[in-house]
Parts: C-alpha cells; structure tokens; sequence
C-alpha cells in the first residue's frame, strides 16, 4: 500500500527550469543527453547495459541529473530526446577544465562560415546573421527576439541560409517533416530554434488546422511570456486544453513573402542570386567544424551569459529614454524591442572585436587572415567607415526601421490622413469630411475606391477627432492644430510642409526589372541600377516587385 501525502508550498518560490538551456542557483546550464552505463542487479545477479539519461552541464562543470535538481527547482517541462548538438567529447573536455572561448573567436568563427557559403548584398548582413545566430543560445535573457525572413526568387540561396542557421542555432529543427504537436513541444521543452522553409508559409495548400498552428507560432512567438493553447489527449484519450510557450528564435524563407503582421516581427532581407564562389560551395552538414563551432557557443553561454544580461539591461534603458542618444533607433517601439538583442550582444563584442586594427593591418600579414580567411577578407574590403560593431549593427537597424516606417506612413490610410491632416489644419475650426477627402486624393495618381467620405469619417473617429456635426448632405469634424500634431508625433509622422505625393526615393534594383509591372516604369531596368522616383510610384514598386532599396530623399535634394 502506497501512502501519498500533499501539502502546498507557501513559505518560498519554486522556480520552474528549462530542461534545454537556462539559469539555475545563478549559474547557467545546458541540457544534453548522455549516454550511461546502467547496471542492474536483482537477486545477486547483474546485468549491464547502455542507455541515455538527461543532465544539466553547469557553468561550474559539474554534471547535474534532471531527477536530482537542488531545492526550490522543478522542471519547467519534461525533456525531449534529440542528437547532442553538444558533442560528447567536446562536453567531456569542458568538464576536464577546456577554457571558456575567445569572444573575438567566436564572431569570426561564424562571419567566416557566412561569407564562405552566401553571398549577401549588403555586407552588414553577414554581420547581422552572426550575431542571431549568437543569440538563439542567449534568447532567453531577452524579452523579444526579431524572426529573420529570406525573401527572394527561384535560386537565390534561400535555403542555403536556413541550412547554414541549422547549423549553428541553438537546437535548430527544419519544421518540413513534423507535425505541428512536435513542433510546439520543441520549441517549448527544447527551446529549439526553428526553420520554417518554402511552402510551409501561409500556402493555401496547406491543411487549415497546420496553418492556423503555424500562424499561432508565428504571431505570439517573438516575445517572452506568450502562449497557444491546444487541446492534447490525456491518458483517457480525453481531449484537455494545454499551454504552450511558443517564444524562441525563428527563421523563414519564402518567394511570396509575408503579411504584414508578421513582417513587423521579422527582420527582412530579399536576397538575390549569387554572382562569386560563395554560391557555388555546398554546406555539409555532417562536417566536424558544426560541432566544434557549436561547442564555442554553448561554452560561450555558459562563460559570458552574465555579462550579456547586464549588457542587454544597460542597453535597454538607454534606448528608452525619452531623449535622444546614439542608440536611439527610430520606429515603433516593437521595432526598438527586437532590436535590442542583436544590439546588446554588438556592444558586448565591441569589447573584444576591434574592426579598426583589423583594417589597419589589412596589407599585413594576420593571424586572423590565417584561421579565418573569408571573415578576415569581409572586415578588410567592407568597413572603411565605421568604427565598431555596435555602430553597425545600428545603421543597419536604422536603415531597416526607417523603411518600415516610410512602407506603415504610405500604404496606411490613418497615416495619410494625419499627413493630409496636418498640411489643411491651420485653424481650430470645423472642416468639412469631403474637404479632407479629396486633399487625401491628391496623394495618389489613381482614383481608390476605399477612400470615400465615410471612410474618413470613421478613421477621424479612430484617431479621437469626437467632435461633428451635420451641414447639409455632410459632415463636418472639429479639428484643432494641436491635437493633429500631437497625434503626428504619437504616430511619428514628422512634420513636413509638402503632401506625400511630393516625397521622393532613390530606388536601386537588386534584381532585373522586367518592366511593365507599375505604371510609368514601363522599360526594362537592370540590375543595379539606380534611380530617383516619386514616392507613389516607388511604394508601388516595393509593393508589386519588392526588389529594391528605397531610401527617402530630404526635401529639397
């Protein structure tokens, strides 16, 4: 007869850890399965055999069984059985007293094997890329980690990135061949990173309940503590609701793109076809240099999560303070929250990663020259300008927030309407809806069938204007000049004396243009080309092509 006894725990916290990587009695941890020897002994005989068992490896290098946590300690989730992406020779050497590894080598551990196998356009993508990668051990000190998205045609290399990601993420899983159940519990109970490929992406093909799941995934999965509920058979074959975390780092790639709920989580990046040898090499994935480079990230974490944590606060109340400061990034607050990790994690390896001295000595022999040749020629043909990492990473932040923002005031009507709003409001006065709407037209070359009188109407009720009255066969609003600049500043619409419509881009083409597709770009444009256009037609262009960097022009130029 068993007796069992339960009694509530008041008297202190119980702090539920993650059997896959986390924080436990102040030191860091990584889950692994290890292979043991067990030996059973029943009635004087006994009987030897080998199995896997789940353990903790602490930063300490002491070797923790999950059954066996210190007081005050549960498992979070129950641990799931994958290959060690921490080899087990690399786990014994640690645990015989290997060092921690040099931050500098670990950033130019990973730029090398990126610029050895893609080709990107820009070159602070590279530098981008090695620094998520960074992150998806780290994912979890932040509050929010940005997806990055490879868009691109047939050929590009799309997959290639993926590929790459999956072979040095923090227990990436290609999400092709599993179901969407395995997928929740990796991403919760291993803290995978997950790769989502082609038409996995929104496609109607695919079954509705799979894509309704993904789209749960997707929406709620880049900040901490959201969660998707799913009902799960018990041990009765009883249907009973379940939480999931569904947070953690996640990549995609598509030709079709994403909608734009999605994409404001998304760090975007449209890659075109390769022209020099990066895109001829294949990536092996059972090369041994995966697991040596993974075996520095995961010794990594355990040696310098402490300080990226502490980097990460300092760098997040900087960027929220009201003021102006040089880690200011303009654009929503979401936009500023997904940028902060790769940020913190830049300014961490400014300490360590002199981009300077590397392009001082670039006409001299170098000992990163030797051990990584593809990083070392990147850093020594690329960076004339700046000064650090940090500072790249934060142009490149900049430069993404900024056409997202451009992207949200044009193709959004509540924006165009502040803009309009903003170049009528002179006086405190009421003003006619129709008034407002045919100064809204002149935004744009073509009639729009969803910009009526009612449609205003409703969208000044959206932005607080309560205020109205009926003339006529119309209505008229009260609009006062502050309240439009107020809410001018709220959205940040910056505040300009010419209408939209005037704005103009400079566009460069990152691929062919077949010409045809907007009107008034009827001819054929090639590749690289360069060009100043209007801002409808450049909009029209990003939105139908979506080949192109647009970059506002100040007025005047």
């Amino acid at each position: 007869m068993v007796d069992i006894q339960v009694e509530p725990i008041l008297d202190r916290e119980i702090r539920r850890v993650s059997p896959a990587i986390d924080v436990m009695e102040n030191k860091a941890v990584v889950g692994l399965w290890l292979p043991c020897r067990v030996t059973v002994t029943k009635y004087d005989e006994s009987e030897e055999r080998t199995d896997f068992y789940p353990f903790f490896v602490s930063q300490d290098r002491k070797l923790i069984p999950l059954n066996e946590l210190p007081p005050g300690y549960v498992l979070g989730s129950k641990p799931i059985q994958m290959v060690p992406r921490w080899s087990v020779k690399y786990v014994k050497r640690f645990l015989d007293g290997v060092g921690f590894p040099d931050p500098a080598d670990v950033v130019f551990s990973i730029l090398d094997a990126w610029a050895e196998f893609v080709e990107f356009s820009d070159f602070r993508e590279y530098f981008f890329r090695t620094l998520w990668d960074i992150g998806t051990y780290f994912a979890y000190l932040f509050r929010a980690y940005p997806y990055d998205y490879i868009g691109g045609v047939k050929q590009t290399g799309k997959t290639k990135v993926l590929t790459l990601h999956s072979a040095i993420c923090h227990n990436a899983i290609l999400s092709g061949n599993m179901t969407t159940s395995s997928i929740f519990r990796l991403i919760q109970n291993a803290r995978s990173t997950l790769l989502i490929d082609e038409t996995e992406m929104l496609s109607s093909k695919v079954d509705s309940e799979r894509l309704l799941d993904f789209r749960s995934i997707l929406l709620f999965g880049y900040k901490v503590g959201n969660y998707v509920f799913r009902s799960d058979k018990d041990a009765k074959e009883k249907h009973v609701p379940q939480q999931f975390e569904v947070y953690g780092p996640k990549a995609l790639a598509n030709i079709s793109g994403v909608e734009d709920v999605l994409a404001d989580r998304c760090k975007i990046t449209i890659m075109t076809r390769a022209q020099g040898d990066a895109g001829k090499r294949e990536i092996d994935l059972n090369d041994p240099r995966w697991e040596e480079l993974r075996d520095k990230l995961y010794r990594f974490y355990l040696g310098y999560w402490q300080e990226i944590k502490q980097t990460y606060r300092e760098v997040s109340e900087l960027s929220e303070q009201s003021e102006p400061n040089e880690l200011t990034i303009e654009g929503t607050y979401r936009e500023r929250e997904l940028w902060l990790p790769i940020l913190s994690l830049a300014k961490f390896f400014d300490k360590w990663v002199n981009l300077v001295n590397i392009q001082n000595v670039q006409n001299e022999h170098s000992e990163l020259e030797d051990i990584h040749p593809y990083a070392y020629s990147l850093v020594a043909s690329s960076l004339s300008s700046l000064s650090s990492l940090s500072s790249l990473i934060l142009e490149l932040a900049r430069t993404n927030a900024d056409i997202k923002q451009t992207e949200d005031m044009t193709e959004t009507g509540e924006f165009i309407l502040v803009q309009t709003l903003m170049n009528l409001v002179k006086e405190n006065k009421f003003y006619k809806v129709k008034d407002i709407c045919d100064q809204m037209a002149i935004n744009f070359d073509e009639p729009q069938s969803w910009l009526t009188t009612r449609w205003v109407g409703k969208a000044l009720k959206r932005l607080g204007f309560l205020e109205k009255r009926r003339v006529g066969t119309g209505y008229e609003y009260f609009l006062t000049s502050q309240r439009v600049h107020d809410i001018a500043s709220r959205l940040g619409i910056k505040i300009s004396s010419e209408p939209t419509r005037n704005a103009a881009f400079s566009v460069l083409f990152l691929e062919e243009y077949p010409g045809g597709l907007v009107p008034g770009l009827e001819k054929h444009i090639p590749k690289g080309t360069m060009i100043v256009l209007e801002a409808p037609v450049a909009l029209e262009l990003k939105r139908k092509f979506g080949f192109v960097d647009l970059k506002q022009l100040e007025a005047g130029k």
